[in-house]
């Protein structure tokens, strides 16, 4: 969490800026991006099983053939 009040992007984790492209594609930066990209409703589950449930059944109920369009994408 990056507040401890209620704000809109609670729940979202910091991703580093960094000018070296192989680091803006590292795994470490983009699965930040994509979990910050993930409805408020998934992230605050608890159940870590439920979480992996959740986001598999929203990735599969929209067909994504890059990471880009995932995160130009308006519903997840």
């Amino acid at each position: 969490m990056i507040h401890e009040h209620n704000t809109r992007s609670k729940y979202n984790l910091h991703t580093q800026f960094c000018n070296i492209t192989l680091f803006q594609k590292s795994v470490l930066n983009m699965g930040v991006k994509l979990y910050n990209f993930l409805p408020s409703k998934i992230k605050k589950l608890d159940d870590f099983n439920r979480f992996k449930k959740e986001v598999k059944s929203a990735w599969l109920n929209n067909s994504f053939y890059t990471i880009e369009e995932f995160l130009q994408s308006e519903s997840v």
